[in-house]
């Protein structure tokens, strides 16, 4: 038996207590920029060929749903990488000092 499986740890997923900003507005200059990964388990421990095939196939699903499909390398994501300038290293000092990391 194949799963998709939700992996946490601790007591608690996570808390969330809902949006702040009623008005969500995108930057327009902002890149988007999503992480995802799956996990899959297996009754046993071994999968099938066909699970893997399965989970190949969810993975493909997901990159043929996006508009771009690519490397960071690839000349397709050349719209994000503009040399940093130094308004760029100020933006990312003060978002640091304002918004240290969750620990």
């Amino acid at each position: 038996v194949a799963n998709a499986a939700r992996v946490s740890r601790g007591a608690e997923a996570g808390l969330y207590s809902g949006l702040s900003v009623k008005k969500l507005e995108r930057d327009p200059n902002q890149h988007i920029t999503v992480t995802i990964v799956l996990y899959n388990t297996i009754k046993g421990g071994v999968p099938r060929k066909a699970d893997v095939v399965a989970a190949i196939d969810d993975m493909e699903n997901l990159y043929d749903a996006c508009n771009w499909r690519g490397n960071l390398a690839d000349d397709g994501a050349n719209f994000m990488k503009d040399e940093l300038k130094v308004k760029d290293l100020i933006d990312i000092s003060t978002k640091l000092a304002t918004q240290p990391n969750c620990k």
